[in-house]
């Protein structure tokens, strides 16, 4: 978001970014795992969790506890 301020605009995002965020808006959020079976194989979880943090850091999604588990969802 700070980004954002200082540039006057949305930031770009990368289309695979854009694929995490409009799974995650259509699902209501899901699992870590879930979310690497919904993108069919494009991603490993290593790539996943950066591509994720980087989300997280432009405050376009967040994890968030439901009962003993963590689902990714969006900001």
């Amino acid at each position: 978001t700070s980004l954002e301020r200082h540039t006057g605009g949305a930031v770009t995002l990368t289309p695979i970014q854009d694929e995490i965020l409009r799974i995650l808006k259509e699902t209501g959020g899901l699992e870590r795992e879930a979310l690497l079976e919904a993108l069919d194989g494009k991603l490993t979880m290593p790539q996943l969790e950066r591509e994720f943090s980087t989300l997280r850091h432009m405050e376009k999604a967040r994890g968030e506890k439901r009962g003993d588990k963590v689902f990714l969802v969006v900001w």
